[in-house]
């Protein structure tokens, strides 16, 4: 790239940044109820959820996939932010046992209700918690199923990428755990993705990365693939 070209790509990105602000209007995670009903709501809820957790270690896949299922079930973003149980899941120890679920031994459906899951902690988790799946190495597992086949497994990992990304961009942790891991060449790959979703996470990914991260070498994305960057971004 020549100083002109680092100067247009510069311009380009900043547009797609501004572009992106506008786009995703996100809701930050409400805070939980504190009174004696909800921390009884609170303890049943954890033995409920260390039965399930007992099972997702299962050596049976199909029970072993019932009970990730479940736990999809008690975290879908559909219940509301301040209703999912991410406190009690993270103190049961479901991070490791989840993170277990997405190695290539499992089954694609084990790995994508654990994948579900687990973005769906980054989504709408705490900065407290999304940092917890960080600690636990949940990055490297979520950047190796971007290359996936399967097309649902390479959606949800980008998803997960992109909630710890956009969910802690007042500092650089998350931007810095993310390039740690590998994903930024994934990322740039994902520009020519044909799926809407997947193109455009990967493209806020990256402007996040360079947003956060000021002395962030993007000088061998080229120019080319920062006008890709623009136009299909700016054409779903």
């Amino acid at each position: 790239m020549t100083k002109f070209h680092v100067v247009v790509a510069g311009i380009l990105l900043t547009f797609v940044m501004h572009t992106i602000q506008m786009k995703f209007s996100l809701r930050m995670p409400l805070k939980k109820d504190n009174n004696n009903e909800g921390a009884g709501r609170s303890n049943g809820i954890y033995i409920k959820i260390k039965q399930i957790l007992g099972q997702a270690k299962s050596a049976d896949p199909i029970k072993r996939l019932a009970a990730i299922r479940r736990a999809q079930s008690l975290l879908s973003t559909s219940n509301g932010p301040n209703e999912l149980p991410i406190d009690e899941f993270i103190l049961a120890g479901c991070l490791p046992i989840f993170l277990d679920c997405l190695k290539d031994n499992n089954s694609d459906d084990v790995k994508l209700a654990a994948l579900s899951t687990l973005a769906n902690i980054a989504g709408a988790g705490t900065a407290e918690q999304r940092r917890a799946a960080i600690g636990a190495g949940a990055l490297p597992h979520f950047v190796r199923l971007l290359d996936s086949a399967n097309i649902d497994l390479c959606r949800h990992a980008i998803r997960a990428v992109f909630n710890l990304a956009i969910m802690d961009r007042s500092t650089s942790f998350s931007s810095r755990s993310i390039v740690a891991a590998g994903a930024v060449p994934r990322l740039v790959n994902l520009l020519g993705s044909p799926v809407d979703g997947v193109r455009q996470k990967a493209v806020a990914v990256l402007c996040i990365i360079i947003e956060t991260l000021p002395e962030f070498d993007f000088s061998f994305i080229l120019l080319d693939k920062i006008e890709i960057m623009v136009n299909k971004y700016m054409l779903v």
